[in-house]
This record gives C-alpha cells, structure tokens and sequence, in this order.
C-alpha cells in the first residue's frame, strides 16, 4: 500500500462512504444518482 492508498483510505472508511462520494460526485447526491442509472439502463433496453 502506497502512501496515496493510505491517505484515501483515512478520507473514505469504507466501500459505502466510497460509493456515495462517487454518486454525489458524478449526480450531486444519490437519489440523483440512482435516476442517473434508471435512465441508462431503460437507454440500453431501448
């Protein structure tokens, strides 16, 4: 473990705190998110 995977790890504890910094990150919240994936997944289907 490098020293940039240690510094990471103490800003994001877990694998759900990752998720939702990454939800909030690319959507600006989870709900917005989770409307994000909807509509590729119906996109994809289509």
């Amino acid at each position: 473990m490098n020293f940039m995977d240690m510094l990471r790890y103490l800003l994001i504890g877990s694998g759900n705190d990752a998720a939702n910094a990454l939800a909030e990150y690319v959507a600006g919240s989870n709900e917005a998110f989770a409307e994000l994936m909807c509509f590729a997944i119906r996109r994809k289907r289509a």
